[in-house]
């Protein structure tokens, strides 16, 4: 009979059969290859050339940082290669080598390694990163002010400087990706599939899918109803920019709460949250930051629980 007595916790992700790490991984995986390899066949040279700076250089952070903390490279589970092409959807053509590869390296090391790993993150990586080109070079963050020669309008950019009237884009054109945005969100239409990949996969819960996209039409239709000419319609929010590309970010396990309930009120939080920054700051888009905000709300979210009538009372 043993008589080791010891208690093992480990932390989060905890998951059951049918599902794993590595396989909800790898379809996390797959699903931003998608998105990528759509945004190289809108803009091309560029894109690929931004895709694949990003993703090496994640690689060779987290290779080099496990190397030096003594300890086997774990390369093999998806996540670096996943953070790299992840940050790299949300930037525009245009953008720099050098602040992409910085990014990837803050997303590495202070989104991930910083904390032991993906398991025990707080924050999604690519949220970091892609907060610090944020604040030290966000001049490069909009589609709109990237000098390319095309004849294609970026719809956030024509929002914030001359208002909702001066939007002739339709819902066609967003779904086609005839519009300028980040590469990863030309084409609503791809975006849409992706999503509903991550749904039937069940890496993208279902409650913080429905959460964020009811906090984001309640909170823009009210802010719509208040000033039509400046505030864009529900619609329009959820088509353009990356609103619903940063579902994708909310899959990172160990940001999110656990229970049902708790991940449907943390999206409609985030939801929530993306209105207030795009509407009222002058951040040109708002979304990514406000799911790195969000994560601070992710374990009072989880506090949140249903109590059970039965005979003995609660």
């Amino acid at each position: 009979m043993s008589t080791n007595n010891q208690l093992y916790v480990i932390p989060s992700p905890y998951l059951k059969a049918p599902l794993s790490y590595n396989r909800m991984m790898l379809d996390k995986c797959l699903a931003v290859l998608v998105l990528a390899l759509s945004g190289i066949y809108f803009w091309g040279m560029p894109a690929l050339v931004t895709v694949l700076c990003s993703a090496l250089v994640a690689l060779v952070t987290e290779y080099t940082a496990w190397k030096f903390m003594g300890k086997e490279p774990k390369l093999q589970d998806y996540s670096a290669l996943t953070i790299g092409i992840t940050l790299a959807l949300f930037l525009p053509i245009g953008v720099p080598l050098w602040v992409v590869a910085l990014g990837s390296i803050f997303a590495i090391l202070f989104g991930k390694m910083a904390f032991g790993g993906i398991a025990y993150t707080p924050f999604p990586p690519v949220a970091v990163g892609y907060a610090m080109i944020n604040a030290a070079w966000g001049k490069y963050l909009s589609p709109g002010d990237i000098a390319i020669e095309t004849e294609l309008v970026d719809p956030l950019t024509e929002l914030k400087s001359f208002g909702i009237d001066s939007i002739e884009l339709t819902f066609t054109d967003y779904i086609m990706g005839n519009q300028l945005a980040v590469i990863g969100a030309t084409s609503l239409g791809v975006v849409l599939a992706v999503l509903a990949f991550l749904l039937v996969r069940r890496v993208l819960s279902i409650g913080i899918a429905f959460g964020y996209v009811i906090g984001i039409t309640l909170f823009s239709y009210l802010a719509y109803m208040s000033d039509p000419t400046l505030y864009a319609d529900p619609g329009f929010i959820l088509s353009t920019g990356t609103v619903l590309l940063c579902l994708v970010l909310l899959t990172d396990f160990a940001t999110i709460p656990t229970s049902c309930l708790s991940r449907t009120i943390y999206g409609f939080a985030v939801g929530a949250i993306v209105i207030f920054l795009r509407c009222y700051t002058e951040l040109f888009d708002g979304a990514i930051l406000a799911i790195l905000l969000g994560s601070f709300l992710s374990p009072y979210c989880d506090m949140i629980r249903i109590k059970k009538l039965s005979k003995g009372g609660y």
